[in-house]
């Protein structure tokens, strides 16, 4: 069994996990010894998912990609393309020229014209791509079929192969292991192998590997930020009075961390001490940071 990190809970992932290695000699990857995914049936394989100790058979289909070439292509680059922009199988790359035309282009040799390739007529990834460079025919990209939930499993180049675990599978805290063998033991695909991961809360799995949303907490949570500091200078307001609150100012802490502390002047004035309001509070902390 082979460890393969962390996951976020209850979040789907397209997850690469291998080796996948065909039954036949032991050592050439499943992939290679098909002759690519176009030529793979997932109905040949047992897929079963472990969560502690309660398991459950899931039934895998090969997913179209997440992106389509299509079209009447020599070379052929037609087929699934994966999010991240490389053909199901492999042999062919979408990837966009900053450096030249600011377009999307087909090709097999990533970010290089130096062979056959297919051209965007515009800046868009979706739409039609015109050949050159000995390339033949009009090849159109179009969004790929979503997988609707679906465990969608891709066999790709170095033994490996695409999985994609839905929210649902996400769900439970600790060890996941996904186990794949054949199905039909009187007709041997691949070596048997399992895959372990460990889910881990969302919050922590975004400290440790990023979240853009996270990026976002700090200016979307600014009215609930705003409003727990109103409620603490409410209840300044209630339990002391209003001479004595004169004598607390309020510190705004740094941009971004957003809190607020009540310091105790030594000597008291009114008029150097004044009480800042909730609602200058909030403002001082929708300021660019």
């Amino acid at each position: 069994m082979k460890y393969c990190g962390h996951l976020r809970q209850n979040t789907t992932k397209n997850q690469a996990i291998g080796m996948i290695i065909s039954y036949a000699d032991g050592k050439t990857s499943y992939c290679d010894a098909l002759g690519g995914n176009d030529n793979f049936d997932p109905t040949k394989l047992k897929c079963t998912l472990t969560k502690g100790i309660t398991q459950t058979v899931l039934t895998p289909a090969k997913n179209r990609g997440d992106y389509i070439v299509s079209g009447t292509l020599t070379p052929d680059a037609a087929g699934g393309y994966l999010s991240n922009f490389q053909k199901i199988g492999g042999g062919y790359y979408i990837w966009f020229d900053s450096a030249y035309s600011y377009t999307y282009i087909i090709s097999s040799i990533l970010n290089s014209r130096d062979c056959p390739y297919w051209e965007s007529s515009n800046p868009e990834l979706i739409g039609t791509y015109n050949p050159h460079n000995g390339a033949t025919g009009v090849a159109t990209i179009s969004a790929g079929t979503e997988s609707n939930g679906t465990n969608n499993i891709n066999l790709l180049l170095g033994g490996l192969a695409s999985f994609e675990l839905t929210a649902a599978n996400t769900d439970t805290l600790g060890d996941l292991i996904i186990s794949l063998e054949d199905a039909d033991s009187a007709d041997p695909q691949i070596l048997s192998e399992a895959f372990c991961f460990t889910v881990i809360p969302a919050a922590i799995y975004d400290s440790l590997y990023g979240n853009e949303a996270a990026a976002l907490a700090t200016e979307a949570n600014v009215a609930a930020v705003g409003a727990q500091i109103t409620n603490q200078l409410v209840e300044c307001d209630q339990y002391i009075d209003r001479t004595n609150a004169a004598q607390w100012q309020v510190v705004i802490c740094a941009k971004g961390n957003p809190a607020i502390e009540y310091a105790r002047k030594d000597a008291f004035d009114e008029n150097d001490a004044p009480v800042i309001s909730a609602a200058q509070v909030i403002a001082k902390l929708q300021e660019p940071a």
